[in-house]
């Protein structure tokens, strides 16, 4: 028994060691907009709610954006994956297509009461004709300022399916642009998220009260901890768990408001337990483990930043 034990150890220290580099960000877009053909000088910056509509004549984009300037330039990106929400879904198909914008723009004050036709624009709202109210776009409009020759289709938006989620596995292009924003900060003007169909839906904005419904890019790379949280990410020296090794329970204290959730991984990488933030306790947080076999795992300690990780043993 002793000799598993230590086989085990030394099988969970080698691939801690071949994945101690690997980091996951997990990142809120940071500026949006909802711009609108018929109502040009319209805007939508801090509405809960973005509208993407082809109806004819009443076209609305989407603009996101996602600030990736702390990552290392250098980092090697293993995979990407783009969650959108949508609601208010459209009872026939709405296909989103997204591309990449060739200017700058802003996300200006607009907090339109009706989303579907905005508010008239102020100081640095993006508006079908202006990036940044009131600078024209320098390609004349919106449409003229995203890049058309790779509009990339990214799923379909129905009243029973209202979750788009682009991943590296299904869309190699878009994991190609992430890593052009982290090599080259300069080059992320953020997309434009349009579409033809004859239909228009409702997506939860950045602002939205609902905050996991919020766009989120979730990055899994390689290399040094993002610069601006190099050194908050999460305080694991402030987490402590007990007892260790354990048995049917695991208590974790030391955890803050900034972590969004705790996990249970074997040495494979199989996730065995996922507690969301809303059942976390920052006095102390009990995860029940008696359905697990003895062990080696690893808890992560996630943040919107990244995570943290630590070991322990369960008998």
């Amino acid at each position: 028994m002793k000799k598993n034990y230590v086989l085990t150890a030394l099988l969970s220290l080698a691939v801690w060691g071949l994945t101690a580099q690997e980091r996951t960000v997990s990142r809120v877009a940071t500026e949006n907009a909802t711009v609108y053909f018929e109502n040009q000088s319209n805007a939508n910056g801090k509405a809960e709610k973005m509208v993407l509509s082809g109806t004819a004549g009443e076209n609305a984009v989407i603009l996101l954006k996602f600030d990736l300037s702390d990552l290392p330039t250098d980092a090697s990106v293993q995979e990407v994956s783009l969650t959108l929400n949508f609601t208010d879904a459209p009872t026939i198909a709405l296909t989103p297509r997204i591309g990449e914008l060739k200017e700058a723009w802003t996300e200006g004050p607009a907090d339109p009461a009706d989303v579907y036709t905005g508010e008239a624009a102020s100081n640095g709202d993006a508006t079908w004709v202006h990036s940044s109210y009131s600078t024209n776009w320098s390609e004349g409009d919106v449409e003229q300022s995203v890049d058309q020759s790779q509009l990339l289709s990214v799923g379909t938006v129905t009243s029973s399916s209202t979750v788009i989620t682009v991943t590296s596995s299904n869309n190699a292009t878009f994991e190609g642009w992430v890593k052009e924003w982290i090599a080259e900060p300069d080059s992320n003007r953020g997309f434009a998220i349009v579409t033809s169909a004859n239909a228009n839906a409702q997506m939860h904005s950045r602002h939205s009260s609902a905050s996991n419904a919020r766009p989120t890019l979730e990055i899994v790379y390689e290399g040094d901890p993002p610069a601006s949280v190099e050194n908050k990410t999460v305080d694991a020296e402030n987490v402590r768990i007990y007892p260790n090794p354990a048995k049917h329970n695991l208590n974790v204290t030391g955890l803050n408001e900034q972590i969004t959730s705790l996990e249970v991984v074997d040495i494979s990488g199989r996730v065995l337990r996922v507690i969301p933030q809303s059942h976390l306790n920052t006095v102390n947080t009990e995860i029940n483990l008696s359905d697990i076999a003895a062990g080696t795992y690893f808890l992560k300690i996630k943040s919107e930043n990244g995570q943290s990780v630590k070991t322990f043993i369960v008998r």
